[in-house]
C-alpha cells in the first residue's frame, strides 16, 4: 500500500515538471546573479530596486577565434508595497542572458521573469517565488563542428 502511495505521489508530482535542463549557465560567483539562482531571491534586499549583472569570459588565450566561453547576464528586480499584512512585500524581476560556447558558437539565450511574495516573520522573512521564461538554442558556426564516425 505504501509503495502504491509513493508511486502515485511521484506520478502526480512529475506532472508539474515542464522541462529539465542538464547544464546551467557557466558562472563561478552566483551571488552576482541572485534572480537566476532562485526565484525566491527576487526582492530579497532592503530598497526599492536592484540592478544585477555578471559577465564570464573564459578561454580567450586558448581558442583561435578569441574567447571560447562568453556568458553575460543582466537583471533587475523591484519591490512593491502591495501586501496582505503590514510586514510583507511583493517583488517582480526580469533578467536576460546569453551563453556562447566553443568554436561553433553554440548558444543559449533568453529571458526570465520572476515574482516573489515575502512573509515577514519576526526579524526575518520567508519568501515564496515563481519563475517563467523563454530560451532559444542556436549555433552560429555549425560548419566548424567535427563529428567523428567509425
Amino acid at each position: 500500500m505504501k509503495q502504491n502511495l509513493n508511486l502515485a505521489v511521484f506520478l502526480v508530482s512529475s506532472l508539474f515538471c515542464s522541462s529539465l535542463f542538464s547544464q546551467d549557465l557557466h558562472f563561478t560567483q552566483y551571488e552576482f546573479a541572485p534572480i537566476h539562482v532562485n526565484p525566491a531571491n527576487t526582492g530579497g534586499f532592503f530598497g526599492t530596486f536592484r540592478l544585477s549583472g555578471i559577465y564570464r569570459d573564459q578561454g580567450a588565450s586558448i581558442g583561435s577565434a578569441g574567447s571560447l566561453y562568453r556568458t553575460p547576464l543582466f537583471g533587475m528586480d523591484v519591490n512593491f508595497g502591495f501586501a496582505f499584512r503590514a510586514k510583507d512585500w511583493t517583488s517582480l524581476a526580469i533578467s536576460f542572458f546569453q551563453d556562447r560556447t566553443g568554436e561553433i558558437n553554440l548558444g543559449k539565450g533568453g529571458f526570465l521573469a520572476s515574482g516573489a511574495y515575502h512573509l515577514g516573520i519576526g526579524k526575518g522573512d520567508l519568501a515564496i517565488g515563481a519563475q517563467f521564461g523563454g530560451v532559444s538554442l542556436n549555433a552560429k558556426n555549425p560548419e566548424k563542428a567535427n563529428f567523428w564516425m567509425n
